[in-house]
This record gives C-alpha cells, structure tokens and sequence, in this order.
C-alpha cells in the first residue's frame, strides 16, 4: 500500500473527498482558473520528525495561504508556479524549486501545455530544522530561495526528494517501513541543513575542528553505522558546528562526514555479505548497514570492490 494517502479532491464545485486537514495552516483565498473544468488533488505521507512530503495535482488554481510555523519546499514537476510574498515574485518549472519560511503569500498555479498541473511539497518545522544547527533560528528568519539546481546542493535535494516521492508511491511501500522512514528523513534533513551553510571555507568563524575531532567523528560513526545518524547529530556531540566538522574532514580525510560514513557502511556490508547465511538477501544486508537507497548502495558497492553486492553474496 503507498505511503500518500488522500486528503482532499475536489471536481468543479463539488468535494469528492475530504480528510479535514488543509495542507497549510490557513487558507485566505482560493479560485480555479477555469470553473468549468476545476480539478485539484492533495496527497501527503508523513515522514516523521514534524515533516510531512505532499502531492499537488490541479487544473490550474490561485491561493492566498499562510504558514507561520513550516518551511515550504516547492517542486512543481508539471506546469509553472508563480509565489507573490512580501512584494517579491518568485517562478519556478520543471527542474526548478521555491523555498520559503513560515510567511504569508500568494501562488498561482498553471499546467501550461500539460493535462494538469502536478508538485512535489515538502513541509517541515522551522524549529526543529533550525536546531541542527549553530544561529539556526536567526539563519531561518524571513527568507526566500529561488533554487535553479544548479548548484550541487539544489540538485542533490530536489533528486532525492523526487526519489522519496517515488518509493513511497508504490503499491508495496519499502520505504515506507518505520527503520528505513527514518534514515530517509535523517537524509532530507542534512540536505536541507546543508542550503544554510556557507560555501567558503575559509570563513574566519568556521575553524577546522582537527585531528582529534575527525577521529572521535569516526569512533561514533563506527559504533553508530545502522542508526539514522545525520552530521548534525555528529556535529553536536562533539561540540562543533556542521561547517567545522565537513572542514575538518576535508582538511584531514579529503572527503566529506557524509561519505565517509557511506565507506564504513559500505565496509561492513562487505563484511556481512562474505559471512551471508543462505537466507540473507543483498537488500536486508544493505538496509541493517544504513542505507536507503538500493541503487546508490549497488553503484557505490560496485566502485568500491569491483564487483555486485550479489557477485559478492554468492
């Protein structure tokens, strides 16, 4: 069973179903473009931790919402959507993203040449994002982010959210299970982090951590390698901040906190699948190591060893 599950459809002036929760907190004002053939579906999946990953399909519609507790991330994959908040206007289409915080705005959506107009949302609570991280609640304060994805980061957030919305989609939901769930949700929750953080390394606020906070990284890394760790987590039990840690790792290391979690995951599935019993499968060792995503795990596996994580499992 798909982990969406409906929460409003309308057709013309009628409501074929309703949950009774709106998608956002207040809904000012709400028109089709064309009445006659007025059509708009809300889907959502809850994805723990005060996030929620919402489907839009719709004819073609205008809204005047407000939101003053949840960030909006906006993914139109069909169609245009037009935001108007705070005398700014933002647009975004396919391959594009909006970003905003908790604020009041208007928004029009269009298909454009398309059946109907079709987004990918996601809402999460500006206060737990902003604690993952050092001056987050004055980071979080009044912004908007038109994302082009061009940047590594845009791209890297919009293609796993789009991922997630898949997965969740299926009939058989994996993902969907409340381990897996999690690690997902603990990755969203880094990428998301990660729009905040500067590019500049060398920032005079953000010291390189060192040796001793690179090896201590490990150590829980390690010991914590099947758990939904984000470096958030890594980073506050050593006293640091994000930015110093992903530093120090690049100054000590040469590669990110993030993947050098993905090489000891990668290590241990190693180790389990040469000492597989018959009844193991690839896909129950991957996801007791900490990974999410059986196509990244396989193409990273497959660099790192030279071989299938099922060539390995025979």
């Amino acid at each position: 069973m798909s982990a969406f599950h409906t929460v409003e459809e309308l057709r013309g002036d009628r409501i074929r179903h309703s949950s009774g929760d709106g998608m956002f907190a207040a809904t000012l004002g709400f028109a089709f473009d064309d009445p006659e053939r007025a059509w708009l579906k809300t889907e959502v999946a809850d994805l723990g931790r005060k996030m929620e990953l919402w489907r839009v399909l719709s004819s073609g519609h205008e809204i005047r919402l407000r939101e003053p507790n949840k960030i909006s991330y906006l993914i139109p994959t069909k169609g245009r959507l037009d935001v108007t908040t705070r005398g700014n206007e933002y647009s975004a289409e396919s391959g594009g993203a909006l970003m905003f915080s908790p604020n009041e705005r208007n928004t029009h959506v269009s298909p454009m040449f398309h059946r109907h107009y079709e987004a990918l949302v996601v809402l999460l609570s500006a206060e737990s994002i902003g604690q993952l991280m050092p001056g987050g609640k004055a980071l979080l304060r009044d912004f908007e982010m038109p994302l082009a994805g061009s940047s590594e980061k845009d791209a890297s957030l919009r293609a796993y959210v789009t991922f997630l919305a898949s997965e969740l989609s299926k009939p058989e939901a994996l993902m969907a299970q409340p381990r897996l769930l999690s690690g997902a949700t603990t990755l969203l929750e880094d990428l998301f982090v990660s729009l905040f953080e500067p590019d500049d390394a060398t920032d005079a606020k953000r010291q390189s951590a060192g040796a001793d906070h690179v090896r201590h990284a490990e150590e829980m890394m390690r010991g914590r390698f099947d758990e939904a760790i984000t470096m958030a987590d890594l980073a506050n039990s050593l006293n640091l901040s994000p930015r110093s840690l992903q530093l120090a790792f690049r100054q000590h290391r040469g590669v990110a906190p993030r993947e050098m979690l993905n090489r000891i995951r990668l290590e241990e599935a190693r180790k389990r699948l040469l000492k597989a019993d018959a009844g193991q499968s690839v896909s129950s060792i991957a996801f007791d190591c900490g990974f999410t995503h059986l196509g990244r795990f396989s193409i990273a596996y497959r660099k790192a060893y030279g071989e299938r994580p099922s060539e390995t499992l025979r």
